[in-house]
């Protein structure tokens, strides 16, 4: 998807020389995907506790697998 914004210089050239110099289009790449790891990660803590999965140790290991 090709999406347009503006985005200061200096958070960019900061991003950049802390990730190696690599091309802007990887770095937001990869600060989305860790944004959204972390934020999934604070909605499973919160979570925890609260699901009642009725899972196999078998049907969890498979989940896994498929990772």
């Amino acid at each position: 998807m090709k999406t347009t914004v503006e985005l200061p210089d200096k958070l960019v050239d900061d991003v950049r020389r802390v990730a190696g110099d690599r091309p802007t289009e990887a770095v937001i790449i990869e600060a989305l995907e860790e944004f959204v790891r972390v934020r999934g990660v604070e909605w499973l803590r919160a979570m925890l506790g609260r699901l009642d999965l009725d899972l196999t140790q078998e049907e969890l290991e498979a989940m896994r697998a498929e990772d």
